[in-house]
């Protein structure tokens, strides 16, 4: 099993930090000492980046395709640690977020109507992680957003 640490966490590491996601999104932000790497060149050719002796900690944008590489890497025998993204915290962080995910047009829609979304699917998921039946709305009014459904609750959820 991988074991991760948190974003806030890693403030005390200063080396071997590896950032998976691609050129533009590591120049428009990145964690300090992080290196780019982009995920398929570091998945292809760990071998010219990385060594079996030191320690590496890997990111991506929310943690998920980042902890995908780490178990890949870990099979090859390679120390590696996931680094969880905390939740986007700010406002234009989860206007962020949602775009990357949905529409533009979804995006905005369910900002506006449902800002605190991330925490109510966040709230959902830990009530009823046992019981697949009241995972249904999330208390969203369906009929207020156009164009959303279940199954975009089930993209962000994938995310987080």
């Amino acid at each position: 099993m991988i074991s991760s640490v948190s974003a806030k966490e890693i403030s005390s590491i200063k080396d071997n930090i590896i950032d998976i996601r691609s050129v533009e999104k590591y120049n428009n932000s990145h964690i300090p000492n992080a290196k780019n790497i982009p995920k398929v060149l570091l998945v292809t050719n760990h071998y010219k980046y990385l060594n079996k002796y030191d320690t590496y900690y890997i990111y991506c944008q929310y943690g998920k395709t980042s902890l995908q590489v780490c178990n890949y890497l870990s099979k090859l025998g390679y120390k590696v640690k996931n680094i969880r993204k905390d939740k986007p915290l700010s406002e234009n962080d989860m206007y962020i977020f949602l775009k990357e995910i949905l529409t533009e047009n979804q995006a905005s829609e369910l900002w506006r109507e449902y800002p605190d979304i991330v925490d109510r699917i966040i709230k959902k998921n830990s009530d009823n992680k046992d019981d697949e039946e009241n995972d249904n709305n999330y208390g969203i009014d369906f009929s207020r957003l156009k164009g959303i459904k279940e199954a975009t609750f089930e993209k962000i959820k994938d995310k987080i």
